[in-house]
């Protein structure tokens, strides 16, 4: 888009997509939620990666305190697991799903590095608390929800 005369001058289509959420992160490199997410760069709509490892998210967040795209989506096990999905923004590379059922909107905080999915339940599991699978009830939080907290390994804090 022409920031001067609010004009769109391009459009990019990633192949066998059906964007939902798109997230700026470095050096132009745009997640693009799909079937399966789509990094790609924004100034000439050069694919730099296309994930297998986990389908699309609806919502997607760059984490500029440790420089990884976060999003929450089934991953590729069977049956699959809502997970939140990790990817090297600069990179393009997945790193790694890590289950997150319920898991929903990734954020993170930059300035500890730690990442937030609020965990929903539906009216069957609030009804009956023992059907909850969420990433909640490993917690003992049953039939209500919560925001799971994530945070890396080692703690540490890494800036780009």
């Amino acid at each position: 888009m022409d920031p001067r005369t609010i004009k769109v001058t391009n459009t990019y289509k990633p192949p066998n997509c059906r964007a939902s959420g798109q997230t700026l992160g470095p050096l132009h490199h745009l997640l693009v939620s799909c079937g399966g997410p789509v990094i790609l760069n924004v100034l000439n709509g050069e694919i730099i990666a296309t994930i297998a490892q986990i389908g699309g998210g609806d919502e997607d967040w760059y984490n500029p305190g440790d420089g990884r795209f976060y999003f929450t989506a089934a991953d590729k096990s069977t049956p699959p697991v809502n997970s939140l999905g990790v990817i090297d923004a600069k990179t393009g590379a997945w790193l790694e799903n890590v289950p997150d059922p319920g898991g929903r909107q990734a954020v993170a905080f930059a300035e500890n590095n730690h990442i937030f999915t609020p965990v929903q339940v539906n009216a069957s599991v609030i009804s009956d608390p023992s059907k909850d699978n969420t990433t909640c009830s490993q917690f003992g939080v049953r039939g209500r929800g919560c925001i799971a907290v994530f945070m890396h390994a080692d703690h540490s804090l890494k800036r780009d």
